[in-house]
């Protein structure tokens, strides 16, 4: 009994191994989608907000054939959007119901150091990213004088760094999670690598 046990055991030990062994960490060519959600960030109103949507955002990195020391450069994009609001009720004579939107996208450039962990279903990284933050306005106030306020659109550019960690559970799926101080400062997500 005690021997098949062990034969049990070993079995599930080699079938994990198994695994483990496909799934590489990241290399040149290299393609990584990730889909996250992500909190806190930048991105307020004035300091102030009475809601506000978790950043959802979709990422792209590809492994260039670049070495640099003992890591690989991947350069890839990204997709943001976040929304907050400032809504108060003035006693019931007026009350404020202004709206942003923040769409953000751009490049990312990362740096992929794995040889010091020698994990294979872990990526670990840090990176720049650079692009552009769009704002829509809305302001849907009603003010005791009458007074509209404009929606208005900008735009700016926008830069911040950041720093994460992949974890494949197969060779093309796996979750990441990130650390920043722009987009949002703290990004979970699942990637899928091909």
């Amino acid at each position: 009994m005690n021997r098949t046990l062990l034969q049990a055991i070993v079995g599930v030990l080699l079938s994990f191994t198994a695994i483990s062994s496909n799934a590489q960490a990241f290399t040149s060519g290299d393609n990584v989608v990730g889909l996250g959600i992500g909190v806190g960030g930048h991105y307020g109103v004035f300091g102030s907000y009475t809601a506000q949507s978790p950043v959802f955002m979709a990422t792209f990195d590809r492994g260039t054939g670049i070495k640099a020391g003992p890591g690989v450069i991947g350069i890839g994009g990204y997709f943001a959007y976040k929304s907050v609001a400032y809504r108060y009720d003035y006693y019931n004579n007026y009350y404020y119901d202004r709206r942003w939107n923040y769409i953000m996208f751009g490049v990312r450039g990362t740096y992929h150091w794995n040889a010091w962990h020698g994990i294979d279903q872990l990526d670990t990284y840090a990176g720049v990213l650079a692009g552009l933050n769009i704002i829509d306005y809305n302001d849907k106030s009603e003010y005791p004088s009458g007074y509209v306020s404009p929606t208005y659109g900008s735009a700016s550019a926008r830069t911040n760094l950041f720093a994460g960690a992949r974890w494949y559970f197969t060779e093309g799926f796996g979750a990441y999670a990130e650390l920043s101080h722009g987009v949002s400062y703290v990004t979970v997500g699942l990637n899928f690598k091909f």
